[in-house]
C-alpha cells in the first residue's frame, strides 16, 4: 500500500446527570487518525495490526483483509493525468491536471452525465491534496476547491474531504465539486467516435528545490450510467486508474558566472542613483531593482549581484555594501547599495548582471542603462593654509628677526638696564619640571590621538553630525528643485544615518522601524524616543504614500529641528 495521511478528527465529549440529587460526571476523550492508503496490486492483501502504546499500556488493531480487484478494461470511463511543464528549475511554477472523460447519457447526450448520480457522486483519489511533497509549494487547499465545490451537489468528493451540509445530521457529508471542462471527441474500443463530456482537477505547483516528484496515480471509483431499461437508467460500477505522471525539477547548472543573481526567467532591471551631484568621497546610494515577468521565477531565489565582479565600476567607485538585503514589493525586488566615487568625472556604467534562461538553459546578461554624474574634486587645504612661512612678516609688523652677537648687554649704557646676572637654581629646575610635565601631557594626547584615530566607531561618531547636515542639505534642495523622491531619501539617510553612524550600526538597509529599535535600546528618555520615533513614522508614511511637497516641506523642518537634539543626547550615552 502506499500511505498517505488523511487528517484526524478530536473526539472528546463529557456529560453530567443529576440522579436523586446525586452529580455524576463523565467524560470520553478519543481521537481519531485517518489514512488513505492506495494498493500498489491487485489481489487479497492484508492491512496488518496497528499498535500505540498509551500510558505505559500498549494497544494494537486487528489485521484487515481487502480484496484488491484489477481495474477492468472499459471506454465508460476514462482516466489521465498531465504535467505541464514537464521540466522545471526551482522557483518556476508546473500544473498537475486529472482529466476525467465520461460518456454522455444514451437518451440526453446533451445533459450532464453526473446528474443522475447526485445522490451518489463518484470518487477521485489523488495524492496531490495535502500535505505536499517536501520541496514543492502551492496555494491553499481552500483557495484552489472552494471555488469549485458544487451548489447543486453535482460532481465528484475528492479524497473524502468533507462539506458543509445542515441536513447530515446522521453521518459525516463530503464536499461535491463541479470539474466541468468541456467536451472532446475520442474513439471508444469499437472505432466509434464519442463525444465524451471532459472533467478537469487543476493545481498549480512552485519548484523549490531539485528532485523529481511523482504525481498518481489517481483513481476514479463510482456507479455510472451504462444503459436503459425501459425508461429507467442502468448503472455499472466502475473503478478506472490514471497511471502516475512525473516532473523533473533541475537545478541550475554550474559553473556560474560571478554576476548571475539567482533569477531564472525573465527579468526587467533597472539601476538608479542619488544623488547624482556629489564629491570625490561621498557616499551615493545604487538601487538596483529586479521586476519579474510572468515567465519568471520567484523573488525570493533573486539575490545582490556581486558589483566588484563588475570591473568598470570596480575601478571608479569603493563599493561598501556587498550583499545588501532585498526590500520585494509587489512583482519587484529591489537592492540598495552604498558606493563612493575615487576621482572626479565618473560616472556609473552599464552594470551587466547574469540571469537564467529555463527556456534555453543558458545563462544571459543585460544590461542596466549607464547613469550620468557630476562628481567634483574634494575640498582640500594646501600645506602653506597651515604653516606660516619662517620668511614671511609678522602680521601687522614690518619687523625681520635679527641676531645680535655682540654679547648680552654690549653696547648698553644705562645703568637701569643692568640685571643681577646670578643663575637660580629654583627658576631653571622649574623650568625643567614644567618642561617635562608638557612633554608627558604631549606624549599623552598622542597617544590617545592614534588610539581614537585608528577607531572607525570614533571616527563615525566624529563625522556623523556633519553627514547628517549635509544630507538635510541635499534634501531641501531636492525639495526646492521638485525632486520628491529624492528629497525623501536624503532625509531619510540623513536621520537613520545619524542613528547608525552614533551606535555604529551598519548603514545599509537600515530601515526607520530598526532605527526607532535601536534608539529605545540605547537608553534615550522615553519622550525623545516618542518625538523621534513620530518623525520616523512619518518618512516611513511618506515613502508609500503621494509624497507631496508640503508634507515632504513640514518633515524636513522637523528632522531640522531634532537633529541637534538627538545628536546631544546620543552623545552623552557614548
Amino acid at each position: 500500500f502506499a500511505v498517505q495521511e488523511a487528517g484526524d478528527q478530536t473526539l472528546n465529549q463529557s456529560s453530567v446527570m443529576i440522579i436523586n440529587g446525586r452529580r455524576i460526571d463523565r467524560s470520553f476523550y478519543g481521537h481519531v487518525y485517518r489514512y488513505r492508503l492506495t494498493p500498489k496490486r491487485a489481489g487479497l492483501l492484508t492491512i496488518p495490526a496497528i499498535a500505540v502504546e498509551i500510558g505505559g499500556q500498549r494497544y494494537a488493531t486487528q489485521p484487515l483483509q481487502v480484496n484488491v480487484i484489477a481495474p477492468e478494461k472499459q471506454d465508460l470511463v476514462l482516466a489521465e493525468i498531465a504535467v505541464k511543464p514537464e521540466r522545471v528549475f526551482p522557483t518556476q511554477s508546473f500544473e498537475v491536471t486529472l482529466r476525467i472523460l465520461v460518456k454522455p447519457l444514451p437518451d440526453q447526450p446533451r445533459r450532464d452525465p453526473l446528474t443522475p448520480l447526485r445522490r451518489q457522486p463518484p470518487r477521485i483519489g489523488i495524492n496531490w491534496v495535502d500535505p505536499l511533497p517536501d520541496g514543492l509549494t502551492a496555494g491553499s487547499v481552500n483557495d484552489w476547491l472552494g471555488p469549485l465545490q458544487s451548489r447543486q451537489e453535482i460532481g465528484f468528493t475528492i479524497n473524502e474531504i468533507a462539506g458543509s451540509n445542515v441536513f447530515a445530521f446522521f453521518e459525516r457529508s463530503l464536499a461535491v465539486f463541479d470539474l466541468g471542462a468541456g467536451r472532446e471527441k475520442r474513439k471508444d474500443d469499437k472505432g466509434v467516435e464519442v463525444d465524451y463530456f471532459v472533467y478537469e482537477l487543476k493545481r498549480t505547483f512552485v519548484a523549490q528545490k531539485e528532485g523529481t516528484y511523482t504525481f498518481g496515480p489517481a483513481n476514479v471509483k463510482g456507479t455510472f450510467v451504462s444503459g436503459m431499461r425501459g425508461r429507467e437508467y442502468t448503472g455499472r460500477q466502475i473503478y478506472t486508474i490514471a497511471e502516475a505522471q512525473t516532473v523533473d525539477v533541475k537545478a541550475v547548472p554550474s559553473p556560474r558566472p560571478d554576476t548571475f543573481c539567482g533569477g531564472i526567467g525573465q527579468y526587467t532591471v533597472v539601476a538608479s542613483a542619488t544623488p547624482t551631484t556629489l564629491r570625490v568621497g561621498d557616499p551615493l546610494s545604487l538601487a538596483l531593482t529586479f521586476t519579474r515577468s510572468a515567465h519568471a521565477g520567484s523573488l525570493d531565489l533573486v539575490s545582490a549581484p556581486n558589483l566588484r565582479a563588475i570591473e568598470a565600476l570596480a575601478a571608479d567607485f569603493d563599493i561598501a555594501d556587498e550583499t545588501p538585503t532585498g526590500e520585494v514589493k509587489g512583482e519587484s525586488k529591489k537592492f540598495v547599495f552604498t558606493i563612493r566615487p575615487k576621482r572626479p568625472g565618473v560616472g556609473i556604467p552599464a552594470l551587466p548582471v547574469t540571469l537564467f534562461d529555463p527556456s534555453t538553459e543558458r545563462f544571459h546578461e543585460v544590461l542596466t542603462a549607464p547613469i550620468a554624474l557630476k562628481v567634483t574634486e574634494a575640498s582640500r587645504l594646501k600645506a602653506g593654509d597651515l604653516v606660516v612661512s619662517a620668511t614671511a612678516p609678522a602680521a601687522g609688523k614690518g619687523a625681520e628677526l635679527r641676531s645680535r652677537s655682540e654679547g648680552i648687554f654690549q653696547n648698553v649704557t644705562a645703568v637701569a638696564e643692568i640685571a643681577n646676572q646670578q643663575v637660580s637654581p629654583r627658576l631653571y629646575l622649574g623650568a625643567a619640571a614644567l618642561l617635562l610635565f608638557g612633554y608627558a601631557l604631549l606624549w599623552t594626547g598622542v597617544l590617545v590621538w592614534r588610539r581614537v584615530s585608528g577607531d572607525p566607531a570614533w571616527q563615525r561618531r566624529q563625522a556623523a553630525r556633519g553627514n547628517a547636515e549635509r544630507r538635510l542639505k541635499d534634501a531641501r534642495a531636492f525639495l526646492a528643485a521638485g525632486k520628491n523622491e529624492e528629497a525623501l531619501r536624503a532625509l531619510r539617510g540623513a536621520l537613520t544615518g545619524l542613528v547608525a553612524d552614533m551606535l555604529n550600526l551598519p548603514a545599509a538597509g537600515l530601515t526607520v522601524q530598526e532605527a526607532a529599535q535601536a534608539l529605545r535600546q540605547s537608553g534615550l528618555p522615553e519622550a525623545s524616543c516618542f518625538e523621534i520615533n513620530r518623525v520616523l513614522e512619518s518618512l516611513d508614511a511618506l515613502e508609500y504614500g503621494a509624497k507631496s511637497a508640503g508634507e515632504l516641506g513640514g518633515a524636513l523642518d522637523s528632522a531640522e529641528k531634532l537633529l541637534p537634539m538627538l545628536h546631544k543626547e546620543l552623545s552623552e550615552r557614548k
